[in-house]
Formats: C-alpha cells, structure tokens, sequence
C-alpha cells in the first residue's frame, strides 16, 4: 500500500479527497463509491464496528490502494471490545495519567487490529452543568486538566498508528444546546476562547504533533457573527496562526445547526473556510457530494490553492496510518489498566461524611433503571449509534450481579419514565426496608434535547427521603444534586464497571478513591 502524491492527482482525485464516505444509500451509491475508490478518489470512510466488518475494510483496502482513513467514533473505547470501558470522564476521575496513556493504547491496539485508523476523538470541550450531548464525554469543566489527560490519550493514540481528532474546536463553554438539533451560539469573545476554551488545543501542539481537529457547528456572535465555526475562516484561522497544520475535519452536515440553515452548500463553504476533509450529510448519495464540490471548484468557491492545500494535508495523514502498533493483541498489561480504570475512577459523595458502607443486617431493596422501548424504531444511522447498555436484559444482569453481594436484597427494574404501577410497587417495597438503593443513569446522546434523568425518576427517589440509603447515578454528575436526600451518592460512568465497585463499597469491602473533575 502506497501513499498518494499530490503532484500525480488529477482534479477528480483531489476533489475525491476532500470527502469521508459516511455509508451506503444503495446499491447505485455502492458501486459509485467504490469505482471512485478505484480512481483513488475518495478521502475516507465512517464505519460502524459489526461483526464480520474486517472484510469490508480489506475490500476497500485492496480496491483503494492507498491508506485510505477508516474513521469511527471510540468514546468508549473500541467498538468491538469485551473490556468494560467507561466514558472518558472516567479517566480524568482517576488522577492517573499514566492509566489514561494505556487505556487509550489499549483501545488503539483493538482499533488498528480491526482495520480502523483514525478515530473522532478525544472530545476536549469544557463541561458546563447544563450541556446538552456532552457532559460525560468531556474530560472536565477545567481546560488544564482536560489538556494533560487528552494529551496522555493522544500520544497513546499516535504511538499506535492511529489518527486523531481533537474536538470540537474552538470549544463552546457556554453552549447549552445540541447543534444535531438546532443552531447553537456562544457569545464568547476571541480572547475568552483563546484564554481558556482553546488551552487544550494550544497545550497538545506545544506537546505533540496532533494529527487532526475536529470543528463544532456552533456560531460565535461575537467573532464572526451567524457564521458556524466550521464555515467561518476567521475562527479556524487561530489554530492555525498558531502553528497547526494538521487536519481540520469538519463534523457531521447531517446536523439540524447546518442542514437547516445552510443545506449542501455549507459542504463547499467549509472547505473555503479552511476545513480539509467534510463529513457529509449522510441522507446524500456519494456522488451528489462530489458533484457539489466539483462545481464550487469551478466557480471558483474553492481556488486552486485551498485545493491543493487540503488534499496535501489529507496525504499526510493517510500515510501517517502506516506506522505499526506495538502490538496486534491486547496484553494483560491493558486489560489490567481498564479494571484499574473502572474501580479508581468511582467517585463517592457521603452526606456528613457518613461511611459508604451500609448495615450488613439491614432489609435491602434495589431499584434499577432500564430505558424505555420504543417499537418500531429498529434502524439506527451513523448519527444515531447506540448502546443497549440499560436495555431490559443488560439490566436483568446487573440484578443477577447484586445478588452476588446481597442475596437477601429485593431486585425492582422500573423503566426511566416509569409508570404508575411500577411507582407504586417501589413505594410500596419502601415500606417495608430499611435501605433503598436506587441505580440510575442518563448518557448523553445526540438528538434527545435532555442529559438528565427524568422529573418521575427524581420525585420517586426523593418519595421517602428517610429510606434513601444510596444513590449509584451513572453518566451525567451534575445529576447528583437532584437526590439531597441520599444518604450516599456514587457517580459512577457509563460504558464501564461502576455497579460492581459500588456494591464492594456498600459491602464494605472497598473505599473509592475518584474525584470528579467538575465542580458540583
């Protein structure tokens, strides 16, 4: 497999370049996409991990011919992992940078092996309470902390053969809203972002040489006003009178903060701004894509010199994809460091200090959460990839694990809009115990418009203040100001192993030890 030049590409090559494939519409767009691989025309692909998929990745390997990027969102590490990996709020909860250097590496090794090398991450945004699609995805509310822990991730990453994207730059610490949904604006000046949003940016090129960033949709009024960053010049010009000159990808165009405002001309605005690669809206065949950014080149949207510049800037990363990883196979050095993850990252708040540990003698009653069914809804796109972490069955299994620690304990799964049978049947077992525990959790996803848990779940927690023993809430950590009657709370994270560390705590048998890295 060879790199490409750029002084051999023609002007469908280089247009080629400019675009991740985000999937197949048909047949038709199938049989496009990969005649134009053949051509060498075409930047990368988005994939989703499935069982079996390494043949569609040797397929367009060996059609291609040069190191063409497999992309993929790891927020919670490799796809296909059998390790429990929680989300990166996790690794900044440890105070361990060195474990977050081989948690990424580890999930870097599974990736490469598969046939991925490059993934959108790690997100270095600010959290903020209140911020919707992000919360626990983030590294924390301070951008020093953010730097040194995505700087441990990235040079795991790189190490490995495996491309990055910091995102979503330039940061957007007073955004409340989701961009898949609708335009969201900061109304932060250039020296607020360059004094505190942009920290992480700046700190990891002073440190490395970061392979790529990844833009936000959100329009920064007061910089280049009703302009999302990842169509205005001026806002991605800082990065790179900064020193960078790694890739700029944009995010996804299926995204309601572009689509609706700017439709599929926003694909030829931001290669005109500055980005080098777009990632389409992924409702558009490939070739309507190509032909949209083949006609802003002739009209001269895009020059010559934005051309070249972009394509140079893809080469270079795709033949960056080359270098080895250390290993093809996890070593137990690694699935040591992601059990080490899960027990140091659990974070404990006591009410008065009172000890986790509850009476070994008390009558216990667990509730747990699962999310609700939805019939009917069974296709899922690149946009919308989910986890069945809390479906109904994963749930029961969480029951038969608590079992392990309290055989005498009453197991009650109730949905996170739980109806009114399922209230009545928890106050009711209220009654009757000494200790409530209750499990919930609420992940951050796109398209939803909530980070929360729901106003039902909140009000039955709080229903009998006095039997509220513990509150283990997985996800979002501003959440634990909703249970001020709870005994203990233990933020846990999603995607990883928290459950069982909090029933060692509740047994007495373990004293967690994570800090949060936001301020509740």
């Amino acid at each position: 497999m060879k790199p490409l030049k750029l002084e051999d590409l023609t002007l469908e090559q280089k247009i080629g370049q400019l675009i991740i494939v985000r999937g197949f519409l048909d047949d038709e767009d199938r049989k496009f996409i990969m005649e134009m691989t053949a051509k060498k025309a075409v930047g990368g692909f988005q994939l989703p991990y499935t069982e079996g998929g390494e043949k569609l990745i040797e397929e367009i390997n060996r059609t291609a011919g040069y190191p063409v990027l497999i992309c993929a969102n790891m927020e919670y590490g490799f796809a296909g992992t059998e390790l429990k990996f929680p989300a990166l709020m996790a690794l900044s909860s440890t105070n361990d940078e060195e474990l977050a250097y081989k948690a990424a590496q580890a999930t870097a090794i599974e990736s490469k092996k598969y046939g991925f090398n490059m993934i959108w991450g790690p997100v270095v945004d600010l959290c903020a309470r209140g911020k919707l699609c992000k919360n626990t995805r983030t590294l924390g509310d301070d951008p020093w902390i953010n730097s040194r822990y995505a700087i441990a991730m990235i040079k795991a990453y790189q190490d490995e053969g495996l491309l990055v994207t910091a995102k979503h730059y330039p940061g957007n610490s007073d955004i409340m809203d989701d961009s898949h949904l609708r335009s969201t604006r900061s109304y932060l000046t250039k020296e607020e972002l360059i004094n505190k949003d942009m920290i992480p940016y700046f700190e990891i090129i002073k440190k490395l040489e970061l392979s790529g960033i990844m833009t936000s949709h959100t329009i920064f009024e007061k910089i280049d006003p009703g302009m999302p960053a990842t169509l205005s010049k001026p806002l991605l010009s800082i990065i790179r009178e900064a020193g960078y000159d790694g890739l700029i990808q944009s995010d996804s165009f299926a995204m309601m903060a572009i689509c609706q405002r700017f439709g599929d001309k926003a694909i030829a605005m931001a290669i005109a701004a500055g980005c080098d690669q777009v990632l389409p809206n992924y409702r558009l065949p490939f070739k309507e894509v190509f032909n949209t950014l083949m006609e802003a080149y002739n009209e001269g949207i895009i020059t010559e010199d934005r051309l070249n510049e972009a394509v140079r800037r893809v080469l270079e990363a795709q033949a960056k994809t080359l270098k080895q990883p250390s290993s093809d196979h996890l070593k137990q050095e690694h699935i040591d460091a992601i059990e080490e993850l899960n027990k140091k990252s659990l974070c404990y708040l006591g009410k008065d200090g009172i000890s986790p540990t509850l009476s070994p003698n008390s009558k216990k009653v667990f509730v747990l959460t699962c999310e609700n069914e939805f019939p009917g809804d069974v296709k899922e796109t690149a946009e919308l990839e989910e986890k069945d972490t809390y479906s109904r069955k994963n749930v029961e299994k969480q029951g038969e694990l608590i079992r392990e620690y309290f055989p005498d304990a009453e197991i009650i799964i109730i949905n996170e809009f739980p109806n009114n049978i399922q209230n009545e049947r928890v106050a009711l077992a209220s009654t009757k115990a000494d200790d409530v525990i209750f499990c919930t959790y609420c992940r951050p996803h796109s398209y939803l418009g909530s980070d929360g848990i729901t106003a039902r779940m909140e009000y039955l927690i709080n229903s009998n203040p006095e039997k509220t023993a513990a509150v283990l809430h997985v996800g979002n950590p501003y959440e634990a100001s909703k249970f001020p009657n709870a005994k203990r709370v233990f933020i846990g994270h999603l995607g990883g192993d928290s459950l069982k560390y909090t029933l060692k705590a509740l047994k007495g048998e373990f004293i967690p030890t994570g800090k949060l890295p936001v301020t509740l």
